[in-house]
């Protein structure tokens, strides 16, 4: 079992170097950038199928409704 450990041992530090080289640079940033505006794409389109489909709960602690 030693012999695994230590080669998988090796492989996750070679990873981790490679990930630390990448981390920050355009290419990442950019990849970073556009998972941020598909997540926000996502969440108004969410936001406004419940508006238009009126998902709404009243609250039992509130007297205003609630967006499930």
């Amino acid at each position: 079992m030693d012999p695994i450990r230590e080669r998988i041992q090796a492989a996750r530090k070679d990873e981790d170097s490679a990930f630390a080289e990448l981390l920050g640079k355009p290419a990442n940033l950019e990849a970073l950038q556009a998972f941020a505006e598909s997540v926000i794409r996502i969440s108004l389109v969410l936001v406004n199928s419940f508006q238009k489909y009126g998902f709404v709960a009243a609250s039992k602690r509130r007297q205003f409704p609630v967006i499930l």
